[in-house]
């Protein structure tokens, strides 16, 4: 959720050696990061040809395939060690064998993606600068990933909630989404890194950044406020305040830098990379299906986004009225709604969609919402099943959060992983892997019309109302148990 509890980024390490300042590429990497082994025995390279056919979306279906003609239905998860801390730093931390053991595991029970983050400290400490040690990290963990068959889908630039504002580069303090500068930095860091990593088909997927959401009250957001209107003027309130007109032009200018926020980075990415897939890892409050305060809303419209994606990606936790502690039918059932109307908010456009983040958790206690409860291992499979079978319709790919329980996560990542902390497969572990056997050959999803009738999401009623917003989700609460009971 948007800077939610669950905020979760994977953290930042020391400087190493510094690249070269900008100049539209990176500077040879020098030779112990271009080959060699690693300590876990896997050749590493900085580029050339690769074992893994490139993925690719289909033309004809919501789906994705690889160069060869096949089905690529993702299935993984989001990496990090539990021993990383928390909140973690992996790549501070980075363990080349640990590394190298944890993708073999994942091939082994079938899944075939981890979706990994590049933090902004270890790789852009400063703007127009790549980091050579977070590099050479990043590429012995392409090359392990390669050795393996795992696909890696890179999110880049992120810092995790909270973290010392020591461990923020100075230029992603201010407002990385309507500062022009800001923007430029970053278009200027997909540039060196697609080019760098041009033709290395291990990479599927660029996700621009993890659950964005643009800013209201920013000194920012004003500056760019007043250039829109040609005019000083005040930023409204953001108080729900249903059909006004001024609110609503001030959400749509929300929407506004969103896609000029996405539509430059993906445009950098493709000028050094054409065949680069590009997607962003939209928070759950993109979709306003549910009541939230109005500036939650992150301005990311899927329908708007999409012109500038190749594949549309959508997190989701389960946290209708609150966080879920499988206490009831109802909850239950409201929170699969829920997620069917996320998960359809973003599929809209008729773009490929990834539910790219997801889960619960089961094996101990959750310590989120109010006395923290124990949930069981089964309890955690049987509701992330049910999960991934009431997305299927619209979803072609699943990355459960994340790899690992974490015992000193201060979220739901205590227990929300495949294996416990100490490497043991979960009850989920074992069923996720079962899904993904099962659809791995599988063709993507049907039209978006075979879950059956659902009443339209009136977007912009709802971008003023949260009263609109619960209106909705009681509607589409009441088509979705009208046909889960007539099933």
């Amino acid at each position: 959720m948007h800077r939610r509890r669950f905020c979760k980024l994977a953290a930042s390490g020391a400087i190493g050696a510094i690249a070269s300042p900008w100049n539209g590429t990176l500077q040879a990497v020098p030779a112990k990061a271009a080959g060699g082994n690693d300590a876990s025995g896997v050749s590493v390279t900085a580029g050339g040809k690769t074992s893994l056919p490139r993925i690719r979306v289909h033309p004809g279906w919501r789906g994705l395939i690889t160069t060869d003609n096949k089905p690529f239905v993702p299935f993984g998860t989001m990496y990090f060690r539990a021993s990383d801390g928390w909140t973690p730093r992996f790549w501070q931390k980075f363990d080349a064998t640990a590394t190298h053991r944890d993708l073999r595991l994942l091939q082994s029970q079938g899944f075939n993606i981890v979706r990994l983050w590049l933090t902004s400290l270890s790789f852009y400490p400063r703007p127009g600068v790549l980091d050579f040690s977070a590099i050479e990290k990043f590429d012995r963990f392409l090359a392990m990933a390669e050795e393996v068959g795992i696909y890696v889908q890179v999110c880049a630039l992120t810092t995790w909630q909270k973290r010392p504002l020591n461990e923020v580069p100075h230029w992603q303090r201010g407002d990385e989404y309507a500062d022009p500068q800001a923007l430029e930095y970053q278009v200027q860091f997909w540039s060196m890194l697609a080019s760098r990593y041009k033709g290395r088909n291990v990479i599927m997927a660029y996700e621009l950044a993890n659950e964005p959401t643009v800013g209201w009250e920013t000194p920012a957001m004003q500056r760019a406020w007043n250039k829109w209107n040609h005019r000083s003027t005040p930023i409204p309130p953001s108080r729900d305040k249903a059909g006004d007109s001024a609110l609503l032009a001030f959400q749509h200018f929300r929407e506004h830098i969103a896609d000029q926020w996405t539509q430059r980075q993906a445009a950098a990415i493709k000028r050094a990379d054409p065949d680069a897939l590009v997607t962003v890892g939209l928070i759950q409050w993109s979709v306003p299906g549910t009541p939230i305060p109005l500036k939650l809303y992150s301005g990311f419209r899927p329908q708007r986004q999409a012109k500038f994606l190749d594949f549309m990606e959508i997190h989701f936790y389960p946290l209708a009225a609150g966080g879920y502690r499988y206490d009831s039918e109802a909850t239950r059932l409201a929170n699969l709604a829920y997620l069917q109307c996320v998960v359809q908010g973003a599929a809209l456009p008729g773009l490929p969609t990834v539910l790219a983040e997801f889960g619960w958790y089961g094996g101990g206690f959750c310590p989120n919402y109010g006395p923290p409860k124990y949930a069981s291992q089964q309890q955690q499979a049987d509701f992330c099943a049910q999960e991934v079978q009431m997305s299927t319709p619209l979803a072609c790919g699943w990355l459960n959060w994340a790899m690992y329980d974490n015992p000193v996560a201060a979220d739901v990542t205590r227990f929300s992983g495949l294996f416990t902390a100490n490497g043991q497969e979960k009850i989920w572990g074992k069923r996720f892997s079962q899904i993904a056997a099962e659809y791995r050959n599988h063709l993507p999803p049907p039209p978006l019309g075979k879950i059956g009738p659902r009443p339209a999401l009136p977007w912009d009623k709802c971008l003023t109302s949260s009263a609109a917003m619960e209106q909705y989700r009681l509607d589409y609460l009441r088509a979705f148990k009208k046909q889960i009971f007539r099933s």
